[in-house]
């Protein structure tokens, strides 16, 4: 695990999944941000594995504020999808990777779309990644097929290389996410703190009023 910050005594906690296709480079992208490892030889995720990652963001207001992240890597395999309920529960972001170099996996975001938005939450964050941009020869999927397919279903849209992470295009995705995800709760806890100040004002202007009734006289 990678701690960054030093101060996590009140920390803030946003569950990630990512998915899509075998083979797409999913646990290499989230080990090239957590840990800057890559495996060259890979091997299919089991079920699902866990990484998390703490980071500093900085807020709307401008001040700097620690998150963690914890990602959940799925597997790709027809027959681990069985737990999907499990995966999506309670989870911020949805992380959906395709390969470049196959249009096969990218016609399946498709199929990963659908069950992501069975299972999430309505108002989840979902991004849409392409990897492998850096095998530019056997490149099938464009750039403009990738923010298409994104715009159309509403969704972030990010090419990376989990290879060599060139522009650390890696790192962007993650705090991108990071930084969207946490602005918004803070913006539905300032509203729920809002509408909670007004409820006990209405309730204590009720027992007020209900006081004053209970003092009048004939």
């Amino acid at each position: 695990y990678n701690m960054e910050p030093s101060n996590f005594d009140d920390v803030n906690l946003y569950k990630l999944v990512v998915i899509g296709d075998t083979n797409t480079g999913k646990t290499n992208i989230i080990t090239r941000y957590t840990s800057n490892h890559f495996d060259v030889v890979s091997r299919p995720t089991i079920g699902v594995e866990f990484f998390q990652k703490d980071i500093d963001i900085e807020t709307q207001s401008g001040s700097k504020e620690a998150v963690r992240l914890q990602i959940w890597d799925t597997a790709g395999q027809e027959r681990f999808r069985g737990m999907a309920s499990s995966y999506y529960r309670k989870a911020y972001g949805v992380v959906l990777v395709y390969d470049v170099t196959s249009p096969e996996s990218f016609m399946n975001c498709d199929k990963w779309l659908e069950e992501a938005l069975s299972y999430s939450e309505p108002d989840v964050l979902t991004v849409l990644v392409g990897n492998k941009k850096d095998l530019v020869e056997e490149r099938r999927v464009t750039p403009n097929d990738g923010q298409a397919y994104s715009v159309s279903n509403k969704l972030l849209f990010y090419e990376t290389s989990a290879l060599n992470d060139e522009g650390g295009s890696i790192k962007q995705l993650f705090e991108e996410i990071a930084t969207r995800i946490h602005n918004s709760e803070k913006v539905k806890q300032a509203r729920e703190t809002q509408g909670e100040r007004v409820q006990k004002g209405k309730v204590l202007t009720e027992i007020n009023v209900g006081d004053n009734k209970s003092r009048r006289c004939c």
